[in-house]
């Protein structure tokens, strides 16, 4: 059997005599993020007739002319960083890798913005139509299918560990904030924090590195904000709806019956109003979720905590939000006024609600 070439077992119930070749996918796709080029592609045995068969076929994908990537399903190495089931995150995973296809295509391109940010794992608020990428201010070519971006990315705001040239989670999160503001930019770093991929001092190093640039305005409040305690793009999108909030919330509190025991931990509380804020991601609880829910709230409320509950729709809308939480903080009043204190005990993992804080 000829190097680079795998025998592949016809379908049950095919006949032996059915069995076909298929070509190896070039090693070099392994640090490529599933990435490859016609040329390493060749070097592996592929002629450029089974490279268009295979993408005919639907076992290749073309990226773009000269670059090309297995699909998604079949990648074992991928199933841990995005999720097969959400379109969303397919869309941010092909947006990831037509940038890595134009980097390896396009001369000093590199791999920035959001496509950087969905290559790093991070949630995108919204997914691009085209791949990003940043070349030279002195190249004046305009690739096409491309959201080029022209200006110097220092060395050191790169991704040292990946052979493709990305910008680095960092400059990722500043880059998004310039672009796509600073919501989609929080709910990114957010995430990057919490998973300990950058750091504040990171994020402050690399916006005071580009100040001063066109796009930056909102990036000091992007550093006030971002915390690596909200668990989900929701809670950090609601925190930033928050923002008018006559009393800005704990995060992550830990809720304690005055016997000790345990009830539950909340995304955002205000203690001094005795008001637990819930962003509900899930559209719909499944029977046993939903029941476990309920027991859950129960005993929170119990101990004469409020609740306000909310979702998408609402966090994306302030106003609303505001008011919706505001009218809770007026109920919690009338009900301390008449001497109606909760009876609970809390820890909280912290209680300022940015670096910034």
């Amino acid at each position: 059997m000829m190097p680079g070439i795998h025998r592949v077992l016809s379908k049950p119930g095919q006949p032996s005599s059915k069995l076909r070749l298929v070509q190896a996918i070039p090693e070099q796709a392994a640090k490529q993020f599933g990435v490859f080029t016609g040329a390493q592609a060749e070097a592996s045995g592929w002629s450029q007739s089974a490279l268009t068969r295979a993408v005919r076929s639907g076992r290749l994908i073309r990226l773009r002319r000269g670059a090309y990537l297995r699909p998604q399903s079949d990648q074992s190495d991928q199933s841990d960083q995005s999720d097969q089931h959400s379109a969303a995150s397919q869309r941010a995973w092909l947006i990831g890798v037509a940038g890595v296809a134009a980097a390896l295509c396009v001369s000093r391109a590199t791999v920035s913005h959001a496509s950087a940010a969905a290559l790093h794992g991070l949630p995108l608020l919204r997914v691009p139509a085209r791949p990003c990428v940043t070349i030279p201010s002195e190249l004046r070519t305009r690739p096409a299918s491309l959201h080029v971006h022209r200006q110097p990315i220092p060395q050191w705001q790169l991704d040292a560990q990946s052979p493709v040239a990305v910008t680095s989670v960092a400059r990722a999160c500043i880059d998004v904030n310039r672009e796509q503001g600073l919501a989609a930019a929080l709910v990114a770093a957010d995430a990057a924090v919490r998973q300990g991929l950058t750091t504040a001092a990171e994020l402050t190093e690399v916006y005071s590195s580009l100040r001063g640039r066109a796009g930056l305005p909102s990036g000091r409040q992007l550093l006030e904000l971002v915390n690596g305690l909200s668990e989900s793009p929701l809670e950090s999108i609601s925190r930033l709806a928050m923002a008018s909030l006559s009393q800005q919330p704990e995060l992550q509190t830990s809720l304690y019956a005055p016997s000790g025991q345990f009830l539950g931990r909340v995304d955002f509380f205000w203690k001094h109003l005795g008001v637990v804020g819930e962003a509900d991601g899930r559209s719909k609880y499944s029977g046993d979720e939903l029941w476990q829910e309920r027991i859950r709230q129960g005993r929170i409320t119990d101990t004469g905590l409020l609740i306000v509950r909310w979702d998408w729709a609402t966090a994306m809308r302030p106003a609303a939000l505001c008011e919706r939480i505001e009218h809770e903080f007026q109920r919690a009043r009338q009900l301390r006024a008449a001497g109606i204190f909760p009876r609970v005990q809390t820890h909280c993992a912290a209680r300022k609600v940015g670096f910034g804080a």
